[in-house]
């Protein structure tokens, strides 16, 4: 089993100490398996995922978004989200993505929210997606926040919503 040896931890310690192409390599490994997710969803391949991210893998993976080459920032990208997607599988009926909040300390929604500026299309829409799919909180829009439109005028507020406008005489 790859999963339970001493071999992808490894991996995970050269993707964040070595040269870059020993990097780029250790993110294809890393990468693919956490693409087996997304191409066989379900708690088995998930919790593949979640041995990956429990031997340190997000800090290395985050690191890998600044990389120079663009396809070597789609393919970390595309690891984030498939590792993201699984954290979510892991979550059902437990709770919250457990990735979530890690991944966000390891300052890897600041490095999404960077490259949403990359010039290369494919890693700015697949940037986006990552960050509406889990990133984006619901909120409800608070009906006090929005301006009521009042003799010509608009006012903030909720007694705006309340108190009829009145206009000022001097």
């Amino acid at each position: 089993q790859l999963m339970t040896t001493p071999l992808l931890p490894e991996v995970i310690g050269l993707m964040g100490r070595d040269e870059f192409e020993v990097k780029k390599e250790c993110l294809w490994t890393v990468a693919n398996i956490c693409h087996a997710y997304s191409s066989h969803p379900g708690p088995h391949t998930a919790y593949r995922v979640g041995a990956l991210v429990q031997a340190g893998l997000l800090e290395p993976l985050v690191r890998m978004l600044d990389a120079n080459d663009p396809k070597v920032i789609e393919l970390a990208v595309d690891a984030c989200g498939h590792l993201l997607g699984a954290g979510e599988e892991l979550a059902r009926g437990k709770g919250s993505n457990p990735f979530v909040t890690q991944f966000d300390t390891v300052g890897g929604v600041d490095k999404l929210e960077e490259l949403q500026t990359h010039p290369n299309e494919t890693v700015y829409n697949k940037t986006v997606k990552i960050l509406d799919d889990f990133f984006v909180a619901e909120e409800a829009e608070d009906e006090n926040l929005m301006p009521h439109q009042s003799g010509g005028g608009f006012l903030f507020g909720a007694a705006a919503a309340e108190t009829p406008a009145t206009p000022f005489v001097f």
